[in-house]
Protein backbone atom coordinates (compact mmCIF):
# COMPACT_ATOMS: atom_id res chain seq x y z
CA UNK A 1 0.00 0.00 0.00
CA UNK A 2 1.23 3.50 -0.67
CA UNK A 3 1.20 5.81 2.47
CA UNK A 4 3.01 9.35 3.53
CA UNK A 5 4.94 9.02 6.25
CA UNK A 6 3.65 11.83 9.18
CA UNK A 7 5.91 13.86 11.98
CA UNK A 8 5.11 10.93 14.22
CA UNK A 9 6.26 7.95 12.54
CA UNK A 10 8.97 6.12 15.04
CA UNK A 11 11.98 5.75 12.91
CA UNK A 12 12.47 9.42 11.31
CA UNK A 13 15.61 8.48 9.86
CA UNK A 14 14.27 5.58 7.42
CA UNK A 15 11.12 7.59 6.56
CA UNK A 16 11.39 11.04 7.14
CA UNK A 17 7.93 13.22 7.94
CA UNK A 18 6.20 13.66 4.38
CA UNK A 19 8.16 10.63 2.38
CA UNK A 20 5.91 8.51 0.69
CA UNK A 21 6.54 4.54 0.25
CA UNK A 22 5.09 1.58 -0.83
CA UNK A 23 4.71 -0.99 2.35
CA UNK A 24 3.24 -4.12 3.24
CA UNK A 25 -1.02 -3.97 3.59
CA UNK A 26 -1.04 -5.02 7.00
CA UNK A 27 1.85 -2.56 8.60
CA UNK A 28 0.23 0.46 6.71
CA UNK A 29 -3.23 -0.48 8.20
CA UNK A 30 -1.07 -0.43 11.55
CA UNK A 31 0.88 3.20 10.95
CA UNK A 32 -2.72 4.55 9.66
CA UNK A 33 -4.02 3.89 12.80
CA UNK A 34 -2.05 5.19 14.85
CA UNK A 35 -1.44 7.76 13.07
CA UNK A 36 1.83 7.47 12.08
CA UNK A 37 1.16 7.41 8.10
CA UNK A 38 -1.63 8.15 5.82
CA UNK A 39 -3.16 7.01 2.83
CA UNK A 40 -0.93 8.35 -0.20
CA UNK A 41 -2.12 9.09 -3.60
CA UNK A 42 -0.13 7.70 -7.15
CA UNK A 43 0.96 10.74 -9.84
CA UNK A 44 0.24 9.37 -12.75
CA UNK A 45 2.61 10.72 -15.64
CA UNK A 46 0.46 12.79 -18.22
CA UNK A 47 -1.31 10.34 -20.61
CA UNK A 48 0.44 10.90 -24.15
CA UNK A 49 -1.03 9.28 -27.24
CA UNK A 50 1.67 8.13 -29.90
CA UNK A 51 0.05 7.79 -33.42
CA UNK A 52 1.43 5.90 -36.43
CA UNK A 53 0.42 4.36 -39.08
CA UNK A 54 2.10 1.60 -41.41
CA UNK A 55 2.08 -1.56 -43.28
CA UNK A 56 1.55 -5.33 -41.91
CA UNK A 57 4.54 -6.93 -42.85
CA UNK A 58 2.93 -10.24 -43.60
CA UNK A 59 -0.68 -9.04 -44.93
CA UNK A 60 0.58 -5.69 -46.00
CA UNK A 61 -2.49 -4.36 -44.89
CA UNK A 62 -2.22 -0.40 -43.75
CA UNK A 63 -2.98 0.00 -40.29
CA UNK A 64 -3.22 2.67 -37.62
CA UNK A 65 -1.82 2.29 -34.21
CA UNK A 66 -2.13 4.27 -30.98
CA UNK A 67 -0.73 3.52 -27.68
CA UNK A 68 -0.88 5.21 -24.28
CA UNK A 69 2.41 6.41 -22.67
CA UNK A 70 0.52 5.04 -19.30
CA UNK A 71 0.33 1.60 -20.87
CA UNK A 72 -3.09 1.32 -20.59
CA UNK A 73 -3.75 0.00 -23.82
CA UNK A 74 -3.70 0.41 -27.79
CA UNK A 75 -5.17 1.18 -31.07
CA UNK A 76 -5.15 -1.49 -34.22
CA UNK A 77 -7.47 0.06 -36.97
CA UNK A 78 -7.60 -1.39 -40.60
CA UNK A 79 -11.36 0.36 -41.56
CA UNK A 80 -12.49 3.06 -44.10
CA UNK A 81 -11.17 6.41 -43.36
CA UNK A 82 -14.42 8.18 -43.62
CA UNK A 83 -15.15 6.56 -40.28
CA UNK A 84 -12.26 7.97 -38.13
CA UNK A 85 -14.21 11.41 -38.55
CA UNK A 86 -16.94 10.34 -36.09
CA UNK A 87 -16.82 10.81 -32.58
CA UNK A 88 -17.22 7.15 -31.66
CA UNK A 89 -14.04 6.27 -32.85
CA UNK A 90 -10.37 7.62 -31.07
CA UNK A 91 -8.06 6.28 -28.68
CA UNK A 92 -10.21 4.90 -25.24
CA UNK A 93 -7.92 4.89 -22.30
CA UNK A 94 -8.06 1.91 -20.17
CA UNK A 95 -6.13 4.66 -17.38
CA UNK A 96 -9.72 6.52 -17.25
CA UNK A 97 -8.22 9.59 -18.69
CA UNK A 98 -10.43 11.29 -21.31
CA UNK A 99 -10.51 9.66 -25.27
CA UNK A 100 -8.88 11.43 -27.72
CA UNK A 101 -9.86 11.78 -31.20
CA UNK A 102 -7.74 10.79 -33.99
CA UNK A 103 -5.47 13.90 -35.15
CA UNK A 104 -6.33 14.98 -38.46
CA UNK A 105 -2.96 14.73 -40.20
CA UNK A 106 -2.73 10.95 -39.54
CA UNK A 107 -6.20 10.27 -40.89
CA UNK A 108 -4.67 12.41 -44.09
CA UNK A 109 -1.66 9.75 -43.69
CA UNK A 110 -3.69 6.81 -43.22
CA UNK A 111 -5.84 7.94 -46.18
CA UNK A 112 -3.52 8.46 -48.67
CA UNK A 113 -1.60 4.95 -47.53
CA UNK A 114 -4.74 3.14 -48.37
CA UNK A 115 -5.38 4.90 -51.77
CA UNK A 116 -1.93 3.79 -52.37
CA UNK A 117 -2.56 -0.05 -51.56
CA UNK A 118 -6.05 0.17 -53.19
CA UNK A 119 -3.89 1.28 -56.43
CA UNK A 120 -1.17 -1.71 -56.32
CA UNK A 121 -2.28 -4.98 -57.52
CA UNK A 122 0.74 -6.62 -56.53
CA UNK A 123 0.31 -6.01 -52.91
CA UNK A 124 -2.96 -7.57 -53.12
CA UNK A 125 -0.95 -10.66 -54.75
CA UNK A 126 1.43 -11.05 -52.42
CA UNK A 127 -1.04 -10.65 -49.51
CA UNK A 128 -2.74 -13.81 -51.39
CA UNK A 129 0.61 -15.59 -51.55
CA UNK A 130 1.81 -15.26 -47.71
CA UNK A 131 -1.80 -16.25 -46.68
CA UNK A 132 -1.62 -19.51 -48.28
CA UNK A 133 1.79 -20.06 -47.32
CA UNK A 134 1.07 -19.32 -43.87
CA UNK A 135 -1.69 -21.56 -43.93
CA UNK A 136 0.29 -24.53 -45.37
CA UNK A 137 2.77 -23.74 -42.26
CA UNK A 138 -0.02 -23.90 -39.93
CA UNK A 139 -1.19 -27.07 -41.31
CA UNK A 140 2.16 -28.77 -40.84
CA UNK A 141 2.45 -27.34 -37.45
CA UNK A 142 -0.82 -28.83 -36.37
CA UNK A 143 -0.53 -32.48 -37.75
CA UNK A 144 3.01 -32.53 -36.11
CA UNK A 145 1.41 -31.61 -32.75
CA UNK A 146 -1.28 -33.66 -33.54
CA UNK A 147 1.50 -36.72 -34.35
CA UNK A 148 3.15 -35.80 -30.82
CA UNK A 149 -0.40 -35.97 -29.06
CA UNK A 150 -0.85 -39.48 -30.64
CA UNK A 151 2.50 -40.81 -29.86
CA UNK A 152 2.20 -39.59 -26.51
CA UNK A 153 -1.14 -41.65 -25.56
CA UNK A 154 0.21 -44.58 -27.23
CA UNK A 155 3.21 -44.50 -24.93
CA UNK A 156 1.33 -43.75 -21.70
CA UNK A 157 -1.81 -46.38 -22.93
CA UNK A 158 1.64 -48.79 -23.64
CA UNK A 159 2.85 -48.24 -19.61
CA UNK A 160 -1.09 -48.29 -18.44
CA UNK A 161 -0.84 -52.06 -20.44
CA UNK A 162 2.73 -52.89 -19.07
CA UNK A 163 1.73 -52.22 -15.21
CA UNK A 164 -1.16 -53.86 -15.48
CA UNK A 165 0.19 -57.01 -16.67
CA UNK A 166 3.14 -57.07 -13.93
CA UNK A 167 0.19 -56.62 -11.44
CA UNK A 168 -1.00 -60.08 -12.84
CA UNK A 169 2.31 -61.62 -13.00
CA UNK A 170 2.86 -61.98 -16.27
Amino acid sequence: MYVEFTERYFDQAKHPAGSKDHIKPHEAEILIATGQAKPATVELPPAVVTWSVGRDEISNIVTLRATCSRACGNLRFTGSPELLHRPNYGFFHGCLSQPEPVPKDVIERYSSMRSDAAQNPVAAERRETLSIEDAERMSNSASKQLDGARLAAQIAAEGKALKAMKKLGY
